[in-house]
């Protein structure tokens, strides 16, 4: 359950998805939504520390 908090776990799923599976883009929508969200969070995360560092 910790690991699931970890975005490399759902990437290796993704992965794993495609070369085990063959799955399909339906197949690798939550975990490329969960790495979009960390993606977003990330960023925004990031543009507000600099911005900071700016002033």
């Amino acid at each position: 359950m910790i690991a699931n908090l970890f975005p490399a776990i759902h990437f290796m799923d993704m992965i794993r998805g495609v070369v085990l599976r063959d799955a399909t883009f339906a197949d690798l929508g939550s975990g490329a939504l969960v790495l979009s969200l960390y993606s977003i969070f990330g960023i925004a995360t990031a543009s507000l520390r600099f911005k900071k560092s700016l002033e």
